[in-house]
Order: structure tokens, then C-alpha cells, then sequence
């Protein structure tokens, strides 16, 4: 039998392509189930018992005001379930992704539950670390995710920066660095072969002192030039990081996740386009 994707007659698909956060009504048993199945242990007599460890360990990194561990040990997840808001839910999840081990096939199971149930957020791995992430496009997820795994060194750095934004505990601004530091890692071979710690500041200049970048499209618009779409990308994406620098006529702006989202997702372009070659210099100017 084959699976296909089911739903009531007469309802509107769209119902169903919405994600929904933290944790629907409809998924919440799944997963106290699942955290249920990752929390048991055999005690050494041979009866069942809790990993009470894992839980203490994940109010020491959360520093729990009301630490529930003990009551764990006598009562499992139930002394969890009605005290855990949906937010912390996640956040624990994303802990426990981190300490399973990936033979256990967990990672397929839950996956599955939050595709099914058309949760925000999925099961992703960064760097070799699995954890939660925020489901985006599925297009634009495949593509970031090959970039990422063919970019060598400033693929890896990608990762990094799109755990950092959509993983289950954000950091926009370590988000937005990393995504700068990855494009400079791409970048460099390509613009200042010669100098290894340039900026993406420095490469600018060089491609707009240099005039003579582009990218391989057949045709192009007189007043819409590729080497021109390069260079004002790579310039959005340095000017964009407002708190490079604090004090003087442009004081420090916190970044904010939207501003984290779009240099990310700017990064994985120009990352692809450095590393796969598109973006060159002309050969009779080089």
C-alpha cells in the first residue's frame, strides 16, 4: 500500500501547508511520547527507571529557577508535562538531539512526527551536530543544504550561521558574522588570492576598483550589469551588519532576526557563486 497525502474532503489544502509553532495540540502527545522513550533507562536490577541525569544536565545549561529533576526520578515526564510551557519543550528536544546517539534512529522517528504534524521546525544537522532547526522552503532548504555540503571550509562556516538563526535558541548576531565570515572564506581565493585575512570590506573595493566581474548569464541589461548585482550584494551584506562597529556618527544596532535571516540566505548565493566558479573576473582583464 502506498502512502499518499491524505485530507478531508472538501478542505482547503492551504489548511495544511501552514507550520505551526512550539507545539500543536495534535502533536504534543507524540512527543512526550518520544521524550518519554529517550528518557528510560534500565536500572541495574533489570527494572525501568529515568534518566534523571539528562534532565539535571539540562536545567544546569538553562539554569532552571525550579529545578524538577528530582521529581522525575519518582514520577518520569509527568512531572514535567503540566509545568513545561511549549517553549521549553522545544529548547529540550533540541538539548536531547544533541546527546543521543544517531545510530538509535531517533532522529527519523521525530522528524517524521514534525513533517507530519506541520510543525515549524525540523530535525537538522550542522557540523556533524544534530538539532532542531526552523523549517524553511523546501527548495530553499535543498538548495542552502548542497551549498553547504560542497563549499568546503566556507560551507561549513554557512552551516554555523544558519544553525545560529534558525536553530531552537537564535543568536542574529553571531548568525549575521559567521554569514560574512563565510562569503569572505569563498570569496578570497577568487578576488585576493594573495592576501588571506582580507576583509569582505577589502574584496569589494578590489571588484569595484577592478570593474570587471560577472556572472555567466548569456544576455545582460545595459543599466542592470551582473558584475554590478555582485558587487551591491556583497555591499548590502557588509553594510548590513550594524553592530561591526559601535560609537561615532554610526552608533552599534542590535541585529535583528529578519536582518540575521536575509544575510544568511544572501551568503548561501554568494558562497555558491565563488566556490562554483560563477563569479569571475573577464580574462582580458585579469
Amino acid at each position: 500500500m502506498t502512502e499518499g497525502r491524505w485530507q478531508p474532503m472538501g478542505t482547503d489544502p492551504g489548511h495544511f501547508d501552514v507550520l505551526h509553532e512550539g507545539v500543536p495540540p495534535w502533536l504534543a502527545d507524540q512527543l512526550w511520547i518520544w521524550i518519554g522513550t529517550q528518557l528510560r533507562v534500565t536500572l541495574p536490577g533489570g527494572g525501568a527507571g529515568w534518566n534523571v541525569g539528562l534532565v539535571r544536565a539540562y536545567e544546569t545549561k538553562r539554569r532552571s529557577a525550579q529545578p524538577l529533576a528530582g521529581r522525575v526520578e519518582s514520577v518520569g515526564t509527568s512531572a514535567l508535562r503540566p509545568v513545561w510551557s511549549a517553549d521549553e519543550v522545544i529548547y529540550f528536544i533540541d538539548f536531547l538531539a544533541s546527546r543521543l546517539s544517531p545510530e538509535s534512529g531517533w532522529s527519523e522517528t521525530l522528524e517524521r512526527m514534525l513533517s507530519e504534524a506541520g510543525s515549524a521546525w525540523r530535525v537538522g544537522t550542522r557540523d556533524g551536530f544534530p538539532g532542531l532547526e526552523r523549517r524553511v522552503a523546501l527548495g530553499v532548504q535543498e538548495s542552502a543544504e548542497h551549498v553547504m555540503s560542497t563549499a568546503g571550509g566556507a560551507g561549513r562556516r554557512l552551516s554555523e550561521a544558519w544553525h545560529a538563526i534558525f536553530g531552537a535558541s537564535p543568536d542574529p548576531s553571531r548568525a549575521y558574522l559567521l554569514a560574512v565570515k563565510a562569503v569572505e572564506d569563498a570569496a578570497q581565493p577568487a578576488i585576493s588570492p594573495k592576501d588571506p585575512s582580507a576583509t569582505l570590506g577589502k574584496m569589494l573595493r578590489v571588484v569595484r576598483d577592478q570593474g570587471s566581474w560577472s556572472l555567466p548569464l548569456q544576455r545582460e541589461h545595459s543599466e542592470a550589469q551582473t558584475g554590478d548585482l555582485l558587487a551591491s550584494m556583497m555591499q548590502a551584506l557588509w553594510t548590513g551588519q550594524a553592530d561591526r562597529h559601535g560609537g561615532g556618527a554610526t552608533p552599534e544596532i542590535a541585529i535583528t532576526p529578519e536582518a540575521a535571516e536575509t544575510a544568511v540566505l544572501l551568503a548561501v548565493t554568494l558562497v555558491h557563486w565563488f566556490t562554483g566558479g560563477h563569479a569571475q573576473r573577464s580574462q582580458s582583464s585579469a
